[in-house]
């Protein structure tokens, strides 16, 4: 998934669409930080280091936007594109607009094989995005 969203953040990059690359995302589900893996990646397919930024604390999508968010604030960049995975996008692109984020959505590619399966990723990603509305509404009120 991860070499998913990096192809196209690269393809983005080569076409002039986006000049700076902001990984996002901690170790969450393994000792691997997700901000290095990609921006490492990233490198290895032609992405200078100087146009990459890191953000390796976050440890849910909500975080992936806030902390992006600051680092764009830091930069004074004003947009953002966000690439993610089809069923992931609806989610960030929710977040981001709660956080007053001027932004575009890129989706990935599915790999191989997945499509049988994004009916109960769908499923999945929205119950979560339920349940962390239920835990944490007041942060996610829109910001004006």
């Amino acid at each position: 998934m991860l070499q998913a969203r990096v192809n196209k953040a690269t393809q983005l990059y080569h076409q002039g669409i986006s000049k700076i690359v902001i990984c996002s995302g901690g170790s969450v589900y393994n000792n691997c930080v997700e901000a290095e893996v990609m921006a490492k990646a990233l490198k290895d397919l032609g992405v200078p280091s100087s146009n990459i930024i890191c953000e390796s604390k976050a440890k849910s999508t909500f975080h992936n936007l806030v902390y992006s968010q600051q680092i764009m604030q830091q930069e004074n960049l004003t947009t953002a594109v966000i690439v993610s995975s089809p069923w992931h996008l609806r989610k960030a692109s929710f977040y981001a607009s709660r956080l007053g984020m001027y932004h575009t959505v890129e989706k990935t590619n599915l790999p191989k094989g997945f499509t049988l399966i994004s009916v109960a990723v769908y499923i999945y990603m929205y119950t979560k995005m339920l349940l962390y509305h239920l835990r944490h509404g007041d942060l996610l009120k829109k910001r004006d």
